[in-house]
């Protein structure tokens, strides 16, 4: 009995000093911000972010400020990027791409979230049916 009331204190030291002494993994590119969340945050960091950041401004866009998992409020942004992305613009010939399951996958994501985003909080437009005609209006239709 006496020999396990040993062991097992032996044993959780030689596994905490093994964790310790193992080097932490060092990064081979760009990883996915820890505040985002999203997987695909870390394909936009890699591959538009080296044009299209607050400095170069390629195309008066800058995706800095723009995290994938705060889409909402960025729907505009994340439009205009969709459409590039949808019609193969996006990253220019010349410019290292994602394969094409990663790149569907992307914009899969963009699609359904921002549609989802839409239906959650539907844009009716313009909902005023009836507004009170001015004098010259008013003058023009008498």
């Amino acid at each position: 009995m006496r020999q396990l009331q040993v062991a097992a204190p032996v044993a959780g030291l030689a596994v905490a000093l093994l964790t310790l002494a193992q080097p932490e993994p060092v990064s081979a590119g760009i990883q996915e911000t820890p505040e985002s969340g999203v997987p695909e945050q870390a394909l936009v960091n890699r591959y538009c972010l080296g044009c299209h950041n607050d400095q170069a401004l390629r195309g008066g866009l800058s995706l800095e400020d723009a995290s994938l998992a705060k889409i909402v409020g960025h729907e505009a942004l994340w439009e205009r990027v969709l459409r590039k992305l949808r019609a193969g613009a996006m990253p220019p010939n010349g410019s290292p791409r994602p394969d094409s399951t990663v790149y569907e996958s992307l914009v899969g994501y963009l699609e359904a979230t921002l549609d989802s985003g839409a239906m959650t909080a539907p844009n009716p437009g313009r909902t005023d049916t009836f507004r009170r005609l001015n004098r010259t209006e008013y003058r023009n239709a008498v």
